[in-house]
């Protein structure tokens, strides 16, 4: 699908993405840089997996006005995403069958400055977007965890087949519901993913950017600051 031309707002503009607006650490911080450019003058947005305010200037990705939803209401679209998530969880893949990621551009109305993303993960976003969106705007990512270089987990605890390409899990063997383990072909799909992609990370030790620098993330990095 074709990225459509937006205009550019002479307000500076950026979109923070993050699973919600309350919760964790992980919203904590997406809500700091939020509300950090808002009060430095930036048109900031949240777009988020699921909404708990009622703030305007917060948006899951499937409430836009300047987006055209029909397309992907139609029974067969649907049904065929259905099939593929249900795939993606007998096989133990990644399910990033979230098809309005790829709409972040144009979701809000007009194109931002730059993309801030904080937790991806949690069932509500397409990491294969992001090689697409990281050529048209900066984007820029908080990495705190590992997840971003692992086939599954988020602490490896000790293992470090992350390094390798993941596969035989230790953590999958010790939960008690029964995942199949499609820890190498994720750790592959996000592999492929970095390679075409152009990120700004901040992390906040100098440990981990050590690991993001060892990690299947380490090509797609311009920039890596400790904060």
């Amino acid at each position: 699908m074709k990225m459509k031309m937006l205009q550019r707002s002479p307000t500076p503009k950026a979109i923070v993405i993050n699973t919600a607006e309350f919760g964790g650490g992980a919203e904590f911080i997406a809500r700091s840089v939020w509300r950090g450019l808002i009060d430095r003058g930036w048109d900031a947005w949240m777009l988020v997996g699921s909404k708990k305010s009622d703030h305007p200037k917060v948006m899951t990705f499937h409430e836009s006005h300047h987006i055209d939803y029909r397309p992907y209401s139609f029974f067969a679209v649907q049904a065929l995403q259905a099939r593929r998530k249900r795939i993606a969880r007998n096989r133990g893949y990644e399910d990033f069958h979230f098809p309005f990621s790829r709409r972040v551009l144009d979701i809000t109305g007009s194109r931002p400055d730059l993309v801030f993303c904080v937790n991806l993960h949690g069932g509500y976003f397409d990491l294969r977007a992001l090689s697409a969106l990281s050529c048209h705007v900066p984007v820029f990512a908080h990495v705190a965890d590992h997840w971003w270089f692992t086939g599954h987990c988020a602490y490896p605890k000790g293992c470090t087949r992350w390094r390798t390409g993941c596969g035989d899990c230790p953590q999958l063997k010790k939960e008690e519901e029964a995942i199949p383990d499609g820890t190498a072909r994720n750790w592959k799909t996000k592999s492929a993913i970095y390679s075409k992609s152009r990120l700004h990370l901040t992390t906040p030790t100098q440990w981990m950017a050590k690991r993001i620098q060892q990690s299947i993330l380490g090509p797609a990095v311009q920039e890596l600051r400790v904060i």
